[in-house]
């Protein structure tokens, strides 16, 4: 235990106060004492409870028993079977009729008594103060002579003019009582920590709660569930589900031992409601039920947010068999992919930039169940900080000046039900990392601005152009963040490793581009296979996006079909980027670029900008610009 227990000391007397002071004298712990008698104890220790931090009571009999209402554990220290035979046997020396009062039978063994002592004594039962005074006031009148209790007894005693033997003259507190109170402490502390843990999930998850009890009685409620209800809980707790939620499914609840999900019911005020309940059971009896319940018209939003991600684009195009390929790299990294797609964990996909990690994280999406949700796409590179975290959580109305009203969905909430795919992940900040690690362990989001958990059923996929364990090495990411994304790694290799899939890829982007100028009535362009080969011995350091860009500059720059010497001078440029390699155009570069030559260039390209533009060695909106001036 890490912090002292605080205990609360309550009797009738001082005396009482002091014996047990002495008992604890030395113990790591905090006292507070307090003198009060049976119902008048209440209110008082109530309050010193709440200002003190008291987490466990001691008292004597009838005040024990009494403040067994309260909120902490209350200890009675109970009257051993030899101080009342004591006590008993000095009563007999001064009277032969003997009364004991007791707040509950069975405290003393009257047989025992007879057995030992010749005698059985009167029982004086009491609940208050009130019922004590009567009763031993009455038994006086029965012809009791002396009555045997504690100081309560005493005054209810000296009231009547009876006399007096004191039951706790010598209190016996055995040595290990500290220990007890210290496990009764740990105890309640973690009740009160598990108590506190379920108060905030109930209060923190954005669906409606509602427990019962077997009778059908509510026994808790979260705020969710009164918003959406328009009930006070202070009001109805205790009172029957059925008052202000009169077409719950309660029967079934009871009646069945499975779930029951999805169930349409309507409440006091006609709304309808989703409802999930679970029914509780101890052993084969039924002991109550949790209810889950959503309005409709949040489901329908839902599905409407779905819908939406898919009208705004975030869907997946490609699936595996897109990922076109020849080597036997990529035809191992496709079977690990396709025994990662059922799964729920999240998948790692590193590779150099431009190797088609996206397209291959769109595979995943599309061979996974998830495939009917969205499929949305994030680059954290490209991402400023200062907007990364509105992005991805959104943010509640009111949060920023000039926000938008209502508030902003965020992409994990765009991603619901389907997958996010976060480029990039290992420049984002530090302190942002821990957040996002929250969030991948929960399983919960939370708008900016808002105090409403969100489920977050996206699944992860994460990729990266850096070494993310060099990352983690150098400080730049968190390795507990690293675990958690590196789940199922998959590495796509670079192009110059992979050289058998380059002609497969080329005759699939030039047919791509053919497409694309289809209007122009263009030839297909087919490339011999010594073109191809020259293109297998290019280190090729954009990969896949660079090889897709040349396919489109060659259909470009061929519109009568191959031609050697354009492909050739295209080919030592890949060899040596950064230098001229058409001595043409560096010709064309430095000779004055007159309106002549522009309606020459577009005359032999048949009046197509983008070829003349290529010719020319402009971009198209120069190309654009000076042909204002030809008219």
């Amino acid at each position: 235990m890490n912090a002292s227990p605080v205990i609360g000391l309550v009797f009738s007397s001082q005396r009482n106060v002091d014996n047990v002071r002495k008992v604890l004298e030395g113990k790591p712990c905090r006292l507070v004492e307090a003198v009060f008698d049976l119902e008048d104890a209440v209110e008082p220790v109530r309050q010193i409870i709440e200002e003190q931090g008291v987490e466990v009571i001691l008292s004597r009999r009838g005040t024990a028993y009494i403040l067994r209402q309260l909120s902490v554990p209350v200890v009675a220290l109970a009257d051993t079977t030899a101080s009342q035979l004591r006590a008993l046997k000095k009563a007999s020396t001064m009277g032969q009729r003997i009364g004991i009062t007791q707040i509950r039978t069975g405290e003393c063994n009257v047989a025992l008594c007879e057995e030992l002592l010749g005698f059985q004594p009167e029982i004086i039962l009491y609940s208050d103060k009130r019922s004590l005074e009567e009763g031993v006031l009455h038994a006086q009148q029965r012809g009791i002579e002396i009555v045997v209790g504690g100081d309560i007894t005493r005054r209810a005693a000296q009231k009547c003019g009876l006399p007096f033997v004191d039951l706790h003259d010598q209190p016996e507190i055995p040595a290990s009582f500290f220990d007890s109170i210290v496990n009764i402490v740990q105890t309640q502390r973690k009740a009160l920590k598990e108590k506190e843990r379920y108060r905030s999930i109930l209060d923190g998850i954005s669906e409606g709660i509602l427990a019962v009890d077997e009778r059908g009685a509510i026994e808790e409620i979260n705020p969710q569930a009164c918003s959406m209800l328009q009930v006070n809980a202070l009001k109805v707790i205790g009172t029957p589900v059925n008052s202000v939620f009169p077409a719950l499914p309660l029967a079934d609840a009871h009646e069945r031992h499975e779930p029951l999900h999805n169930v349409t019911a309507v409440c006091k005020q006609r709304e309808q409601f989703i409802v999930n309940t679970i029914p509780i059971r101890v052993g084969k009896k039924a002991a109550g039920a949790v209810f889950s319940i959503q309005p409709a018209a949040r489901i329908l939003q839902a599905e409407e947010s779905v819908r939406q991600a898919y009208n705004r684009g975030f869907r997946a195009r490609y699936t595996l068999e897109d990922f076109l390929h020849m080597s036997r790299a990529v035809a191992v990294l496709l079977e690990q992919a396709r025994l990662y797609a059922p799964s729920e964990a999240g998948v790692c996909i590193t590779g150099e930039s431009g190797t088609g990690k996206e397209i291959l994280a769109q595979g995943i999406h599309n061979a996974s169940p998830r495939k009917h949700g969205p499929f949305v796409p994030l680059n954290c590179a490209a991402m400023p900080e200062s907007l990364l975290e509105s992005e991805l959580f959104g943010y509640a109305e009111g949060t920023f000046t000039g926000g938008r009203r209502g508030g902003k969905i965020g992409i994990f909430e765009l991603a619901q039900g389907g997958t996010l795919f976060l480029d990039e992940v290992g420049t984002i900040s530090p302190s942002f990392q821990t957040r996002l690690l929250r969030v991948l362990q929960e399983k919960e989001i939370m708008r900016l601005g808002s105090n409403v958990v969100v489920p977050a059923d996206v699944r992860i996929i994460a990729a990266a152009s850096s070494d993310l364990w060099q990352d983690v090495a150098e400080g730049r990411l968190r390795e507990d963040l690293y675990y958690r994304l590196h789940v199922l790694p998959l590495h796509i290799p670079p192009l110059r490793e992979r050289k058998e899939d380059i002609p497969l890829l080329v005759e699939a982007f030039l047919h791509e581009f053919h497409a694309q100028y289809e209007a122009e009535q263009r030839p297909r362009l087919h490339l011999p296979e010594a073109f191809g080969r020259a293109l297998q011995t290019l280190p090729w350091p954009g990969n896949v996006r660079q090889l897709r860009a040349v396919a489109e500059r060659l259909t470009v720059i061929s519109p009568h079909g191959y031609d050697a010497g354009v492909c050739g001078r295209l080919l030592e440029e890949l060899r040596h980027p950064g230098l001229p390699q058409n001595p043409a155009a560096s010709v064309r570069q430095k000779t004055p670029l007159t309106l002549e030559r522009v309606r020459e260039a577009l005359q032999s390209c048949g009046n197509s900008k983008v070829r003349a533009a290529a010719l020319l060695g402009i971009s198209r909106s120069t190309l654009w610009r000076l042909c204002k001036e030809l008219d």
